[in-house]
């Protein structure tokens, strides 16, 4: 009847030590009422329940104290005999044993568990086959990717599922895996599909397991790339040709079309000199148009010449004082600023890797144009300055010249635009093209913030 006595249930094992404390070390306990102190929690529930001898043999589970198995006697005092003992430790050892068991398999359950929820998440398609090609695991991702539910491949000889003939690069990968037991990564498309895999092969001693993503998407764009590079090796040939065309009549323009040029100059000033008594102010005035266009034609071919050097001589980047570019610069043109009044000043400025030669045309074109572009009665001052940022170093060049409109701002960085008659100034409108091309050869930009009337200021970056 106090079996279910609630007070007697769930009592901590530290208010009975005398029944668990040998239990705890693994060892049986056999205690009579006569031997339990008085007070004691253990002497009130064996009085309370009326029992006279008590016989525990604990549980030990994995080398812990799990619980144990007892009988009571409530008729009096006795002492358990042997195969009494040998029969209850014999149940408990059974039980050990069971709860062992069930817990190791309650383990692998979850670890099972585990696995499935992972192998179900990951990205990747995966199976697994035995040493036969039976498959054991075909997961979601597996199914979707090459569109084979897993009931069909289940338990089944992997090749009755798919053509191996179709497939020969990864049944050869597979079985040499099998064969030789050692991992392996490979590339196949699987032509009934129409799709390209990235596989993974690792080998245990039951099978083999594979990881498949599908690249097929990757595969296309290399393909599309070969085909590129194909097409960018025609067009570098055809490139290396129109160089060798463009060097070609470099040459040609730097001699066979100035010599007629310097004929006519020639002979146009000796027909001045002899007829010069002869000739009326009208006929002077056509002798000079015409030294005059030949002069400019001249020029004009001297610019394209520059122009179409730029990026193919004097090439070579190294490391360039800006400082000693500026002060070469004011050196060599210190007859026309002098001339003019001119003001050209500059604050610190960055040693930059770049080409030597073309940086100092640039520069020079820039600082021309300030010089040349601005109202007689103004004195032209022309100021420099330079930033750095995290990729390139930045420059500009102000003036407070006559400034330019608003809808030339783009159109003056190409090649003979001019904005003004070679009356007002002088020029061929090659300049600032030279500009763009030489910062662009640079990984640089160039740009211009200018109002008409208040003088520009041009922009520019050169990569570091």
């Amino acid at each position: 009847p106090q079996l279910n006595n609630p007070d007697l249930e769930e009592i901590p094992f530290k208010e009975v030590p005398e029944l668990v404390d040998p239990m705890i070390k693994g060892h049986q306990s056999m205690t009579s009422l006569s031997e339990v102190d008085e007070g004691t929690t253990t002497r009130y529930v064996m009085e309370d329940q009326d029992i006279k001898t008590f016989l525990a043999i604990p549980v030990i589970v994995q080398g812990d104290f799990y619980g144990f198995v007892g009988f009571d006697n409530c008729t009096g005092e006795v002492r358990w005999s042997e195969e009494e003992v040998r029969t209850l430790k014999t149940i408990t050892s059974n039980l050990a044993i069971a709860i062992e068991r069930n817990q190791i398999e309650n383990e692998r359950k979850k670890l099972l568990n585990e696995k499935n929820r992972i192998l179900e998440s990951i990205g990747d398609g995966f199976f697994a086959v035995d040493n036969n090609f039976i498959v054991e695991y075909w997961n979601n991702q597996a199914e979707e990717l090459l569109f084979t539910p897993k009931e069909k491949v289940l338990n089944q000889y992997l090749w009755n599922a798919f053509d191996k003939n179709l497939a020969q690069k990864s049944y050869q990968q597979y079985s040499k895996a099998l064969k030789e037991r050692i991992p392996l990564k490979f590339e196949d498309y699987y032509k009934p599909i129409g799709r390209w895999f990235d596989v993974n092969v690792y080998p245990s001693q039951n099978g083999i397991s594979v990881f498949f993503k599908d690249i097929t998407e990757r595969k296309q764009a290399e393909e599309k790339l070969k085909e590129l590079n194909q097409s960018l090796k025609v067009q570098a040939k055809e490139l290396a040709r129109s160089n060798e065309e463009l060097k070609q009549f470099a040459l040609v323009a730097s001699h066979d079309l100035q010599e007629p040029l310097r004929m006519i100059t020639s002979f146009l000033a000796q027909l001045e000199r002899k007829y010069k008594d002869v000739l009326d102010e009208k006929g002077k005035k056509y002798i000079y148009f015409a030294t005059d266009g030949a002069r400019r034609m001249r020029q004009i071919i001297l610019d394209l010449l520059d122009f179409s050097r730029v990026g193919r001589v004097d090439m070579e980047k190294s490391e360039v004082d800006i400082y000693e570019i500026l002060e070469n610069i004011q050196t060599l043109h210190h007859k026309i600023i002098d001339e003019k009044g001119a003001r050209v000043t500059w604050g610190k400025m960055p040693v930059v890797f770049a080409a030597r030669g073309p940086l100092q045309q640039l520069f020079q074109n820039l600082i021309n144009n300030a010089l040349k572009y601005h109202e007689n009665d103004h004195q032209p001052e022309v100021k420099i300055s330079s930033i750095e940022t995290e990729t390139h170093w930045g420059f500009s060049v102000k003036d407070n010249g006559i400034g330019i409109k608003e809808e030339y701002k783009e159109k003056i960085f190409n090649i003979f635009q001019r904005l003004h008659h070679k009356d007002e100034y002088s020029g061929t409108g090659v300049g600032l093209a030279i500009c763009k091309k030489i910062i662009e050869m640079h990984g640089g930009e160039i740009w211009l913030e200018s109002e008409e009337g208040k003088g520009s200021t041009f922009y520019f970056t050169i990569a570091k």
